[in-house]
């Protein structure tokens, strides 16, 4: 039965609160199922969040398997260096400022993500699994990455199934930029001159107002 026609009967709320239902825990199923065959445990934190994206946002940039996957590479990777260079330099025996690693892994991915337009906002837990020291050897690092590869795999065959359009790879719509708003208004990408001309009326504006 169709993602689509549930909705037309149920509601799209109601349908998709039975979709995730059942999605979710086959999927995890699947996973767990997977981990022990294999005699690989890791069913980590920052699945959850990356399971619930895939199948409530399939269509998003931020749940393609090219952001799931490259997100969660780039921060078990940034997280376990950032970990090992201050064990190298002997500040990770003071676990007090252990933390130093989780604020510089999180800066350099947050970056990282913002600059590539790799969005996965669950990514951030497995660099913060990682800068914390518990990603003992690259072992367990290859094995994290694996089960996000599973769970795309899973997303990719459970949504087509239910018809519903969830990429192979790369997302159907570009990363979107951030939705900030300042005194001045929303900030948005600025590439032609009317908008810097724009942007310049308000600051004379704003700063008339502040002189009265």
């Amino acid at each position: 039965m169709s993602y689509w026609y549930l909705t037309t009967k149920l509601g799209v709320r109601t349908a998709t609160s039975l979709y995730l239902l059942v999605a979710v825990m086959l999927c995890m199923a699947i996973l767990s199922l997977t981990a022990y065959l294999t005699s690989w445990v890791y069913v980590f934190p920052s699945l959850g969040p990356t399971v619930f994206l895939i199948f409530y946002f399939p269509s998003a940039a931020i749940s393609a398997p090219r952001n799931t996957v490259l997100g969660h590479l780039a921060g078990i990777v940034i997280g376990v260096v950032s970990f090992q260079v201050l064990e190298h330099i002997g500040i990770a025996q003071h676990s007090h400022l252990v933390v130093l690693s989780s604020g510089v892994s999180m800066g350099i991915l947050s970056m990282f993500m913002a600059l590539t337009g790799v969005l996965h906002p669950p990514a951030a837990s497995s660099c913060l699994i990682a800068s914390l020291g518990l990603v003992k050897s690259y072992y367990q690092g290859v094995g994290m990455i694996a089960s996000v590869v599973v769970i795309c795999a899973v997303g990719f065959v459970l949504n087509r199934l239910a018809g519903i359009e969830y990429p192979l790879w790369n997302p159907s719509e570009a990363a979107p930029l951030p939705k900030i708003k300042t005194v001045l208004g929303d900030v948005s990408e600025t590439k032609q001159k009317d908008k810097i001309e724009e942007l310049a009326a308000k600051l004379a504006m704003r700063q008339k107002i502040d002189e009265d």
